[in-house]
């Protein structure tokens, strides 16, 4: 991966004013139980500890809900599914086998969030919360996966949940709650669709995953599977900005996390630039559009806790790093 370089105009605020601002932010990201700081942290460990080298999931619904505004979802030792936000923790159960992957979504402005796992029969299966009924039981898609789902939601106004795996066969694999079909390719990882920004879902689905010649891949309904490029050794994320563009994140082979931006309307992402940290799972990128809107990337550190870095969208380039205890 190329890293690139960006400039502060002359005309900005301070980068230790606009600091200030992302440190606000991401401490409200957990209700003040998010640790930040302009270097990576020590201490304070993640409680409960996630299960070692597992891609977290983020429900990201922003400001303005009457909900938390990011809901954090991991598998912690005793193969139970926890969820973690301002409110605190939540044990959701199950017998998870792989990583979480998660979506929110505001259908008729009603919030919905969905977290997908793979459970110990090595089949797919949800949870899902309403503001009307809060968390529903679980339920099973079926299907047959080699590792963690990837989800996203539909841009047609429901909200609709859409699932993606690896399937046993090694090709890549997408449902909506029904029968799965075979989309193909040679996945080397689990896929990860695009997220949505502040509950709107995505226009148009877009999937990452590594491939098996050790770059990242797309694929899209009208296009099919292109070369995106970056190296990696497992899967990426990716998330839908704002202004309609996209941040692809990875963990590269330095174990750092790395993002390439892609304009909206575009088909090229630029390169890739080297965000930094020391990163045991895939990392999760996800945006938090309560003001001012922050982009983040959160993930297993070395210390076997989660570790965030948040970026202040079309602020200072300096990426503001923090821990989850």
């Amino acid at each position: 991966m190329s890293r690139g370089h960006a400039r502060r105009p002359s005309s900005e605020p301070h980068p230790a004013r606009r600091r200030g601002r992302r440190r606000a932010a991401a401490t409200a990201l957990a209700a003040g139980a998010l640790a930040v700081g302009t270097a990576m942290p020590a201490g304070a460990a993640t409680d409960p500890l996630p299960a070692p080298g597992l891609a977290v999931g983020v429900a990201s619904v922003g400001g303005g809900a009457p909900v938390t505004a990011v809901d954090m979802f991991y598998q912690r030792a005793d193969h139970h599914l926890v969820q973690k936000n301002g409110a605190g923790v939540t044990d959701l159960g199950g017998a998870l086998t792989s990583g979480a992957a998660a979506v929110a979504a505001r259908p008729g402005g009603a919030v919905t969030k969905t977290v997908a796992v793979r459970a110990n029969d090595t089949s797919i299966w949800l949870r899902t919360w309403t503001q009307a009924t809060g968390w529903q039981a679980w339920r099973t898609l079926g299907g047959k996966a080699l590792g963690a789902p990837g989800i996203t939601c539909t841009g047609d106004g429901s909200g609709h949940p859409v699932l993606y795996v690896r399937g046993l066969d090694r090709a890549l694999w997408r449902s909506t709650g029904g029968a799965w079909v075979k989309l193909g390719g040679t996945p080397a990882s689990d896929p990860s669709a695009l997220a949505s920004v502040g509950g709107a879902c995505p226009a148009s689905e877009h999937v990452f995953t590594l491939n098996t010649d050790g770059y990242l891949w797309e694929w899209t309904p009208a296009g099919g599977f292109r070369r995106v490029g970056g190296r990696s050794t497992v899967a990426p994320s990716a998330t839908l900005l704002p202004d309609g563009g996209t941040n692809l994140f990875a963990r590269g082979p330095d174990n750092a996390a790395w993002v390439a931006q892609r304009a909206a309307g575009a088909t090229v992402f630029n390169p890739f630039q080297r965000i930094g940290g020391a990163f045991t799972s895939p990392v999760t990128g996800f945006v938090d559009t309560t003001e001012p809107a922050d982009r983040l990337v959160l993930g297993v550190g070395t210390g076997n806790s989660l570790i965030v870095a948040s970026d202040e969208i079309g602020g200072d380039p300096a990426w503001v790093w923090g821990e989850v205890p």
